[in-house]
């Protein structure tokens, strides 16, 4: 109701529309849409409004799983793209398909505090979890987030970059879900682990390793991933000479992954998909 009186009043008014697009409207838009995910829901909104600084525990309204966040961090921002606007949503292929999975194991590729692990075992709570996690800040919370819910027996984690080789990479670590391997500049030497050596097989694999999925994605060896099934989260890369989505979609398919595109608030740097064999 309050949502189609607010849509109404955009249509007919400027200024209400100048009005909705302020910082401080928008803090409180986003504040509410969050707390709809956690409980105490109260307590989250006031935490986020007003950017009260530190962890902060909550359970998560649908499933009770326990969850530790930093408020006014990247965290919410995760919180709300999982739990809100649900861009992990299974396609329906996708689903079927893990119906008919005996026992799920998911390879996590960027675990940051572990949102997704708690999405995905929220969903099918006797999956199996590997997480890699090479940022020490993120990797606190990821853990803390396992040990809380007693998920030590089925969720592992790997403090490690994944990429297309073993060795190590330059890391810089600090920047929330912005973590990133980086060519040069400041950073952490830390270990890497080559994706195509893994020795198991996964009933799919999470990929959110801002950018270096390129290296991934255009090694010969993508028709030897460790799964038939991907989510993707893609970003923009000068390296492209096409739009990154695009490059993705073709690079998958030319290896005969079907692909579907998740809506990212219509962003030309970011965006995600799933991709199936």
């Amino acid at each position: 109701m309050l949502s189609s009186i607010i849509r109404n009043l955009m249509q007919r008014s400027a200024s209400f529309r100048a009005l909705m697009k302020t910082s401080c409207v928008q803090r409180l838009v986003k504040a509410n849409r969050r707390r709809t995910a956690v409980t105490p829901g109260w307590r989250y909104f006031f935490d986020e409004l007003f950017t009260v600084q530190g962890e902060h525990h909550y359970r998560l309204r649908d499933t009770g799983l326990a969850v530790t966040i930093r408020t006014g961090t990247r965290d919410a921002d995760i919180l709300q793209e999982i739990f809100f606007d649900g861009v992990y949503a299974l396609p329906a292929t996708v689903a079927g398909r893990l119906r008919q999975t005996a026992s799920i194991r998911a390879l996590d590729l960027g675990g940051n505090i572990g949102l997704f692990g708690l999405y995905l075992i929220g969903c099918y709570p006797s999956a199996q979890v590997i997480s890699y996690e090479p940022d020490p800040t993120n990797l606190k919370l990821l853990e803390a987030n396992i040990s809380v819910n007693q998920l030590e027996d089925q969720w592992q984690v790997r403090e490690a970059c994944v990429s297309n080789h073993n060795g190590s990479v330059r890391f810089r670590s600090g920047q929330f879900a912005d973590s990133s391997i980086v060519s040069d500049g400041p950073g952490t030497d830390v270990s890497c682990e080559d994706i195509f050596s893994l020795s198991d097989r996964f009933s799919f694999i999470k990929m959110d390793i801002e950018g270096s999925e390129w290296d991934i994605l255009f090694d010969e060896r993508l028709p030897e991933l460790p799964s038939d099934i991907l989510v993707l989260e893609w970003h923009v890369d000068a390296r492209l000479v096409e739009h990154p989505r695009l490059a993705a979609v073709n690079r998958l398919r030319a290896t005969g992954f079907k692909t579907v595109d998740v809506s990212r608030y219509d962003s030309e740097t970011d965006g995600m998909l799933w991709a199936w064999r």
